[in-house]
């Protein structure tokens, strides 16, 4: 199954994942682990054979392989922003003050007093 297809597949049971463009985001994450949470299943926003089990039918679980391949992009992001911390005092880091606004955080200083 592809991400278009599971994107298709969530909005049609009413399961908001955003716009139906193939693209893995924050929305069809969450739709995915809305999903879940529905169904039984840990919520943990991965389209495993058991989600897409449920989705689809146990017919269309996908292969150990495609699941790597969807997983990839992710772990790659995790291993380059590996090391990525707050520092003590009155330093911010700039990349975590970049987190908080595209998750709509506010909040005045990121620092650790």
């Amino acid at each position: 199954m592809t991400t278009l297809e599971l994107q298709r597949r969530l909005q049609a049971l009413g399961f908001n994942p955003g716009p139906l463009d193939g693209i893995r985001g924050r929305l069809t994450i969450h739709a995915i682990k809305t999903f879940q949470a529905a169904n039984g299943l840990a919520p943990d926003g991965l389209a495993g054979p058991a989600t897409i089990a449920k989705l689809a039918g146990a017919a269309a679980a996908p292969s150990s392989a495609e699941t790597q391949a969807q997983l990839r992009p992710w772990f790659e992001e995790a291993r380059r922003l590996q090391g990525t911390t707050e520092a003590l005092g009155p330093a911010d880091n700039p990349v975590i003050l970049r987190w908080g606004r595209i998750l709509g955080l506010v909040y005045p200083r990121d620092s650790l007093a």
